[in-house]
């Protein structure tokens, strides 16, 4: 009952969806999140061989990941090596933030497009559980277009 409430309401679920199976399915959360709800509309299931970086990045390009169930922290650490990368460019600072202002996801997808596209291109969703996520966190993905 709750995977249809969910499911009917809330379309991250769908069947061409490609969903990471990162946090471990011993925990309501992701068992629910990441493979009862995704299971229960036919989307696909992809495992990293590990929790290195690299593995997690190579098997969401090579999968077209749409969606991403993780913790505060995972995100984190996502944005904290999205900001270092943009600090570097002059440019990519001054974008980030005019699109923070704009708010265009759209836009903002474009623009950061190689961001998109190291994740596979595909991301729809990233969805934090665990704890809240912070709001400047939420908002510093945002920028980008994720």
């Amino acid at each position: 009952a709750n995977i249809e409430s969910v499911t009917g309401s809330v379309p991250i679920y769908t069947e061409d969806g490609v969903v990471m199976v990162l946090l471990p399915l011993h925990h309501c959360f992701p068992l629910a999140g990441t493979m009862l709800g995704p299971l229960s509309v036919s989307s696909t299931l992809v495992f990293s061989p590990s929790l290195n970086g690299e593995d997690i990045v190579a098997t969401m390009q090579r999968h077209g990941v749409t969606l991403l169930l993780g913790v505060p922290r995972l995100y984190h650490q996502i944005l904290t090596n999205i900001r270092a990368k943009i600090r570097a460019n002059p440019v990519a600072r001054v974008l980030f933030v005019l699109l923070g202002i704009i708010g265009s996801k759209k836009l903002s997808r474009k623009v950061f497009k190689e961001v998109h596209a190291k994740f596979g291109g595909r991301i729809r969703y990233l969805v934090s559980g665990g704890g809240g996520a912070r709001r400047k966190g939420r908002e510093g993905l945002r920028h980008p277009g994720l």
